[in-house]
């Protein structure tokens, strides 16, 4: 998500207009912070983006914004409003896992983690999070079946399976 373009772009995007000429891109847009597609100054809160994008991904199974044309996809970066988790996954997350996601794909530097300490901070509560729906997950389950007593031929008949809905596992 290390990018840098050249020229002025941010009035370029908002027309749509942008071409290749005066384009110098490092990195992956894919990844890439709103500040960087509209060539504004970055700071080390852009990385936190990259951070959430690739979050983002491991949890949903897509990226954020995906398009060919790396030109809109860096307009979604720059404006597209971005998916809840629960969204794009068509399931339910934690509140804490949706903040932190959330948090690092913000549209500005100023509304994300004001460092790396600060998000790390926020995944360790989200692990925290989904560790608690763990444990009521195991609490709540039911106990193990024990077969009923052998029957005349010596062979054990066990009991009919029972479904308990359980939450979502969100790893």
């Amino acid at each position: 998500g290390v990018a840098k373009l050249a020229t002025d772009t941010a009035a370029l995007l908002s027309e749509g207009k942008l071409t290749r000429t005066g384009f110098e891109c490092i990195g992956t847009a894919r990844y890439m912070a709103p500040e960087i597609a509209l060539g504004r100054p970055v700071d080390a809160r852009a990385d936190l983006y990259s951070i959430g994008a690739i979050l983002f991904e491991l949890l949903t199974g897509r990226p954020p914004f995906d398009d060919a044309d790396p030109v809109a996809l860096l307009q979604h970066h720059a404006v597209t409003p971005v998916p809840t988790l629960r969204d794009a996954a068509d399931r339910p997350f934690t509140t804490t896992l949706e903040y932190l996601v959330a948090e690092a794909l913000a549209k500005t530097a100023e509304r994300r983690f004001a460092s790396a300490a600060d998000m790390s901070s926020a995944v360790d509560a989200a692990l925290r999070s989904i560790e608690a729906i763990d444990a009521i997950d195991v609490i709540a389950a039911p106990a193990p079946r024990s077969p009923r007593p052998p029957t005349r031929d010596g062979t054990l008949e066990l009991p009919p399976a029972t479904v308990t809905p359980a939450m979502p596992a969100m790893r």
